[in-house]
């Protein structure tokens, strides 16, 4: 039977998008039984070698919609390699476990290459040509001051997040990359905003005019998101709080503007009985990733963190949201909620706004509903 006839074979919902069976039956296993809009729009163009720039709302899928295509090269030409950049150590974690039941199970090789871990052996799986390498720019751009050779044979070139590289001046990273490579490869780039900003950021990597993808609501809350504004004072914030995360079943998120607001807020939950966690740039990157097991298998219920967990985070049991304070940046809003209700699923977002917040609340109103 060849490739095509395979694909047409299977009647699952992701066997029209040029998905080998070997891969749709993974997808089955892992639960996965029909791909969202923004998959449906990525994945037969990327494995038809198309550069694309996708613009589509957070929790839309974007992860598996450009992971899906290099799974599937790599399942064609083992020779093939990826490499997925991504702007924080907690995305790439993130990328790497949806990567990982696939890769395992498909025979492929994967290389994370971040801050916090052994420099060595990500040389070694750089060096063994690691078929996928999520990395983030500053890691990957020091073993390539010692080797320019490392990405080799790379055909496909993910940029996620690509708003957030330039807000957080990877640009002079992203640039030396690029001029370590050699060949011809094929370039997506993703983001939840900034459609202008990222296409001008695709003229890094990407060898042939990138098709827009623009999906009709991304720079918009998805639909199964309820929100609810509480209008109250800043004393009145931390006995709210209470009354709120006690009304949770599952898991909740609590977002901080601070570093030290988070320190704060997450002593007092801890104080009243709560079972709690926090989160921030300013933790050792082993507490980090600790936090983040532990509460993906639910050993805590509340994670207080700052907007350093606002994007790349994909836990099902989220159940809300909760800006104790407004993000500095609208944007982060947008991202905040979207750690909840993804992918189809229900979720809630409470936001607390106080009479010192009005000017922020005028930048955050088009995310409102």
């Amino acid at each position: 039977m060849s490739s095509s006839e395979s694909h047409r074979s299977n009647n699952s919902p992701f066997g029209a998008l040029q998905l080998s069976a070997g891969l749709l039956a993974l997808l089955k296993s892992q639960g996965f039984k029909v791909p969202t809009d923004a998959q449906r729009e990525m994945i037969p163009r990327f494995i038809e070698g198309q550069d694309l720039v996708v613009i589509s709302e957070t929790g839309s899928g974007k992860t598996l919609g450009y992971l899906l295509p290099i799974l599937e090269k790599a399942i064609r030409q083992k020779t093939d390699r990826a490499l997925i950049l991504t702007p924080t150590r907690e995305t790439a974690d993130q990328i790497l476990k949806v990567l990982e039941p696939f890769a395992e199970t498909l025979g492929i090789s994967l290389s994370l290459v971040i801050g916090g871990r052994s420099s060595s052996k990500q040389e070694k799986e750089l060096k063994g040509k690691a078929q996928i390498v999520v990395a983030t720019p500053g890691r990957l751009n020091d073993h390539l001051l010692n080797n320019k050779l490392l990405l080799q044979g790379t055909t496909s070139v993910v940029v996620d997040e690509a708003d957030r590289m330039l807000d957080m001046g990877f640009l002079p990273q992203l640039q030396h990359i690029r001029k370590t490579m050699r060949g011809a490869w094929k370039t997506l780039m993703c983001s939840a905003s900034s459609p202008d900003m990222v296409k001008e950021l695709s003229s890094v990597f990407c060898q042939s005019e990138p098709e827009l993808v623009l999906m009709k609501s991304a720079e918009a809350p998805v639909e199964q998101l309820q929100q609810e504004i509480v209008e109250l004072t800043r004393a009145e914030k931390p006995r709210r709080l209470l009354e709120d995360l006690s009304k949770v079943k599952e898991s909740a998120l609590v977002f901080a503007a601070s570093q030290e607001r988070c320190d704060l807020i997450y002593r007092w939950l801890k104080k009243n009985g709560l079972s709690v966690d926090h989160l921030h740039g300013g933790l050792r990157q082993g507490t980090r990733h600790r936090v983040i097991r532990d509460f993906r298998d639910k050993k805590i219920k509340v994670l207080v963190a700052t907007d350093v967990l606002a994007r790349g985070l994909d836990i099902p049991h989220v159940e809300l949201v909760l800006n104790v304070d407004l993000p500095y940046h609208a944007e982060d809003f947008l991202h905040r909620i979207g750690r909840t209700a993804r992918a189809g699923r229900a979720g809630r977002a409470i936001t607390y706004l106080t009479p010192e917040d009005a000017k922020a609340r005028m930048q955050i109103e088009r995310y409102l509903k």
